[in-house]
């Protein structure tokens, strides 16, 4: 029992740290929205009492004036005072919805920023994580609505609270029995609504994986890469089956708990209706009696009707508001995550300097293995690039190589051993100051849907585009992109994607390969870094692409990680991979006098090449 009321205690707590979360959070950014919505909510709840009182005094008036034959000055201002509240909670109620509107683009706008702008700074190591993927799918969920929700159930809370308090001290000062009732059908409802919500969250919290599961399902009958093998291997109704299978899943206990949810509304409004009758005959019991008056009948009748009616809206707004506080936390937990790379203050830490690229690189026992992986997918590996060099990175598939330059680039920190950078831990440097520094192309080449030469610019938004143009242009060139001037210009203003524009085109796998390389290009980086550069050309533009990229970096710090071996003479250092361990490095001619794995690999590769 201890433990059940300690675990309650810990849940109101935690409920109402939300609901300070969310308004310190609203206060900073609207103080003067938020103090006035504050006085417009409390009108809400007390103009409709206010008018509830004063058509009793009409009635009273109406039925004495009607007696007397006269119907006096008090009367007409009693009713020209009700047709003015009847206008204020009119005007009231629609500037609640305005301010609610506007509060609420507010609140999803700005949580819609905080969790990108969280997910721009996460650790890679976070995505690898299936745990943490729940954790992203549930506070992504409707990140922008969750606050919202809390806030106006929040608002509901104080609209229904005033109100009912206001109507409790009216059916009270009449009857306390009355009180009693309404209680008592209170009770029911808030223990049948809370087990309904109970059910309901936790159904959709153990749902978040096979929802997951089913958006996966129906997204690869959908995506434009997924369209062509899924119809060439016949795959549509394997993937139509297994997303009705999860959806039928999903759709039966959805149903259960809607059938259980309308049972206790069929009670609960047969109990409210019950409580009302009883209260409306006796009352009318009360009037034949003369003990009061009709306009008495009609405040009674209309308390007890809001009292019950406002006391379920309260009960609901203070279970939804626990629950959507629940919906809540995972967004704080979300965004209490600690980013041991990126989103820190960096102020303090040294930047790395700029001497025309030639950085010296060293991996001193460096292994890493990946979240939920069962083995290291590098084991204390340890190479020195000297400044100025061009490296390469080979091996076979699997073995390390993008992983290395994943750790070079800093996306993630060693597991054990550790990066230098001119002999510095790379962990010591402003890791954006960094960032800026380094040029980098990725294995998977990503297409974004802007023009050609803004497709380059993005690789350094330092730069000013309106005064970039020659630099596009050459990058483009050395890329292999365009062989002309002409090209370029007939070219670049064109989408390369046809997502958005008509005067597009939908670049081929080198063709996005050779775009991805001008981007790195006009990057103009420091410390070099390309991973398979070549896999998507044919062997004359792979030829043409390593002669720019020999002649481009020259004097600069360069890492190339390839499977083609060609040309690879040129390179200062080979580095050989097998199983995240390095084997093998030297020069070119130095692993082919060594008759080792390099040299087996090079020369099974120049039979194609002959």
């Amino acid at each position: 029992m201890k433990n059940k009321i300690r675990k309650t205690i810990g849940q109101i707590i935690d409920s109402i740290k939300n609901l300070v979360f969310i308004l310190r959070y609203l206060w900073r950014s609207e103080p003067l929205l938020t103090f006035f919505s504050l006085i417009v909510f409390t009108g809400v709840g007390l103009t409709p009492i206010a008018s509830a009182y004063v058509y009793k005094l009409l009635i009273d008036s109406f039925t004495k004036g009607a007696a007397s034959g006269k119907i006096g000055i008090k009367f007409i201002l009693i009713v020209v005072t009700y047709i003015v509240l009847i206008i204020l909670n009119e005007l009231i109620s629609h500037l609640k919805e305005y301010v609610n509107l506007k509060l609420g683009m507010k609140m999803s706008h700005s949580f819609s920023l905080l969790y990108i702008e969280k997910f721009r700074d996460i650790d890679l190591k976070y995505l690898d994580d299936p745990g943490f993927a729940d954790i992203a799918a549930r506070s992504r969920s409707d990140a922008n609505l969750h606050p919202e929700e809390l806030l106006f159930q929040f608002i509901d809370i104080l609209e229904n609270l005033i109100s009912v308090a206001a109507y409790s001290v009216v059916v009270i000062r009449y009857s306390p029995l009355f009180m009693l009732f309404c209680v008592v059908s209170l009770v029911i409802t808030f223990f049948n609504y809370k087990e309904n919500e109970e059910k309901r969250f936790s159904w959709e919290k153990n749902a978040t994986s096979a929802r997951r599961m089913s958006e996966y399902f129906d997204g690869v009958q959908k995506k434009k890469d997924y369209i062509p093998e899924v119809r060439l291997f016949g795959l549509s109704s394997y993937f139509e089956d297994k997303y009705q299978a999860s959806q039928r899943e999903l759709l039966k206990n959805d149903l259960k708990l809607d059938l259980h949810e309308r049972a206790s509304d069929i009670i609960n409004n047969l109990i409210r209706e019950s409580v009302t009758l009883g209260c409306q005959l006796y009352l009318a019991c009360l009037v034949i009696m003369s003990k009061i008056t009709l306009g008495d009948y009609t405040f009674l009748v209309s308390g007890v009707e809001c009292l019950i009616r406002d006391g379920r809206y309260l009960v609901t707004s203070i279970i939804e508001t626990y629950y959507a506080s629940k919906e809540v936390s995972y967004l704080r937990e979300f965004l209490s995550i600690e980013n041991s790379i990126c989103g820190k203050d960096e102020s303090g830490k040294p930047k790395l300097t700029r001497n025309s690229g030639k950085h010296r690189v060293e991996f001193r026992n460096v292994s890493f293995r990946y979240s939920g992986a069962a083995v290291n997918a590098l084991n204390n590996v340890s190479f020195v690039i000297e400044p100025g060099e061009t490296a390469a990175l080979v091996g076979d598939n699997g073995s390390g190589k993008s992983t290395i330059m994943k750790l070079l680039l800093r996306l993630y920190d060693p597991s054990d051993g550790e990066i230098l950078i001119d002999g510095k831990s790379l962990k010591e440097y402003d890791v954006l100051d960094y960032y800026s520094k380094v040029g980098a192309m990725f294995q998977n080449c990503i297409n974004y849907s802007f023009t050609v030469e803004e497709s380059v610019w993005i690789g350094n938004i330092s730069k000013k585009f309106e005064e970039s143009g020659d630099s596009i242009d050459e990058a483009l060139l050395r890329s292999g992109l365009y062989d002309t001037e002409a090209e370029i210009r007939e070219n670049k203003g064109k989408e390369t994607s046809r997502e958005f524009g008509e005067n597009s085109f939908e670049p081929s796998g080198g063709e996005l390969q050779k775009l991805a390389l001008a981007r790195t290009f006009f990057r103009s980086g420091e410390l070099v870094i390309l991973d398979e550069p070549s896999s998507s050309l044919d062997a004359l533009s792979e030829k043409k692409l390593f002669e720019q990229i020999f002649e481009l970096k020259q004097g600069i710090t360069t890492l190339m990680i390839t499977h083609r071996l060609s040309d690879m003479d040129k390179c200062d250092r080979i580095i050989v991979l097998e199983n995240g361990t390095v084997i093998e490095s030297g020069t070119h001619s130095e692993l082919v006098s060594e008759r080792g794995y390099f040299y087996e690999m090079y020369r099974r590769q120049s039979r194609h090449y002959m």
